[in-house]
This record gives C-alpha cells, sequence and structure tokens, in this order.
C-alpha cells in the first residue's frame, strides 16, 4: 500500500470540523492487546509502507503501552521489584498545537507547538487523563511536560534486551511532579540511566526544586546544567549560580 491521505486542507470556512483518528492496536502471541495508538487532529497522512504518520495541530496522541514505568513516574525514588510494577500499563497523553511527525518502524515521535504531555500509570487502556486538566485530579505517580518542541524515542540498550524511553523538550521546557519539578531551556530524560537533565542558556538559568521525602520543604538548585537521576536523588551541578537546600 502507498501514501494513504485521511483529510485534506481547504481554505473554505467552515463551522465545525470533524477530526481524524488514526488508531494503531498492538496484540501478543496469546490475543492479548499490549499497546494501543491514538492520533487525533483536524489533518493527518499515513504512509503504510514506512509506518510514518504526520498530523496537523491542534491534536493529540494518546499512547497505552506495557513496560517499565521507571522513575519519572514513580514518586520519591526506591525500587520497585515486583513483576506487576515492572511491567505496568502506561499512558502518555501529548497535545499540540504545531504538527506531529511519528515514525513507528524506527520508534521516534517529534512534536512542535505549544506542546502539553502527560506520563502517568493507568489502570486500563480505557483509562484517561488529560495534561490540560488540574494536576490534582491525577495520580501521584504522574508527570506534566510542557515545551515548544518535543522528542519521543525508544530503543534497545546494548547491556538490556529490554528497550528504553527517551525525552528531549526544548524552548520554555516546564517539567512537574509530586516530587520535582524543573524549568530550563533544554529538559531532558532517559530511562537507561534514570536521568534527569535540565540545561539553560547564557541568558537563562536551569532550575530544579526536588524533595527528599513528601513532607519536605523543596530544595533549589540554580545552574547552567543540572544532572538528576531520581531513583536515588543523586545530583551534579555544572556553573552553580545558587543553591538551598531544606532541612528535613
Amino acid at each position: 500500500a502507498g501514501n494513504v491521505r485521511l483529510a485534506s486542507v481547504t481554505n473554505e470556512p467552515r463551522p465545525t470540523r470533524t477530526p481524524v483518528v488514526i488508531e494503531n492496536v498492538t496484540f501478543d502471541a496469546n490475543g492479548k492487546r499490549v499497546e494501543q495508538q491514538t492520533v487525533i487532529a483536524p489533518e493527518a497522512t499515513f504512509d503504510a509502507q514506512s509506518g510514518i504518520v504526520q498530523a496537523k495541530g491542534p491534536g493529540a496522541i494518546q499512547v497505552h503501552r506495557f513496560g517499565k514505568a521507571g522513575s519519572l513516574a514513580k514518586p520519591f525514588g526506591g525500587t520497585t521489584t515486583s513483576a506487576a510494577s515492572r511491567n505496568r500499563l502506561m499512558l502518555t497523553h501529548v497535545k499540540f498545537d504545531g504538527s506531529l511527525i511519528a515514525n513507528s518502524a524506527a520508534k521516534e515521535m517529534e512534536i512542535d507547538g505549544r506542546v502539553r504531555s502527560l506520563v502517568s500509570p493507568v489502570a486500563s487502556f480505557d483509562e484517561m487523563f488529560d495534561p490540560d486538566r488540574d494536576t490534582t485530579t491525577w495520580p501521584l505517580d504522574a508527570v506534566k511536560l510542557i515545551c515548544e518542541r518535543a522528542t519521543l524515542a525508544q530503543w534497545n540498550p546494548q547491556s538490556s534486551a529490554k528497550p528504553s524511553n527517551e525525552i528531549m523538550a526544548t524552548g520554555n521546557a516546564h517539567i512537574v511532579s509530586s516530587r520535582f519539578e524543573a524549568t530550563a531551556d533544554r529538559v531532558s530524560y532517559s530511562q537507561a540511566n534514570d536521568m534527569l537533565v535540565v540545561e539553560g542558556t547564557p541568558r537563562s538559568d536551569a532550575n530544579l526544586w526536588f524533595r527528599q521525602t513528601p513532607t519536605a520543604r523543596p530544595n533549589h538548585l540554580v545552574a547552567g546544567k543540572i544532572l538528576y537521576r531520581l531513583s536515588d536523588q543523586w545530583t551534579e551541578v555544572q556553573n552553580v549560580r545558587n543553591v538551598k537546600i531544606k532541612s528535613k
């Protein structure tokens, strides 16, 4: 099959416009649903040969997938050893005003234009949380990310058979969860080493707030670049501007 166009742009005014919906569901050998991807946008194209989806916003992509949650969606560090926790059903819900390009073969996705995203564990494929809603209604483990451009990728490290997820956010990036918060020009997270990297610019510093316990007052680091490992709260600070450490 060739390129299949699912919608087209028109200059004619419309009182309402029905969005295009592209859905892909993956099942394992036993017929169990293991992943579900849904793209919703006013205009979208799908290339069946390459597996590339392109969409113009305002739109959204919703991904339910079983996999290792990592510390990005696990409150206050600690080690989780149960099989159920290691293979949780996770939701990634992203809204955008610009454009989206997703390559299922390369397992990469690029999004731009006022990107709002949410990563959270969910109980079922039907459960959905909205990144535009108040965070107080979300699970404790949820993480919200706001930026101008975002890249999401999945790859297999040489030392592990399990895939690892990476998130890169640029342009007024702001990430917030129940235990940490960061603002910078660029924020990235790698599941392989559980590392959050917060990078500023010569004109704008990187900021990181984190709590050592749920009830503790947040520590505040201001620097050119901050590395923060979520599982044990190890930090490395480069070009320090200010450090405020609060007592428990």
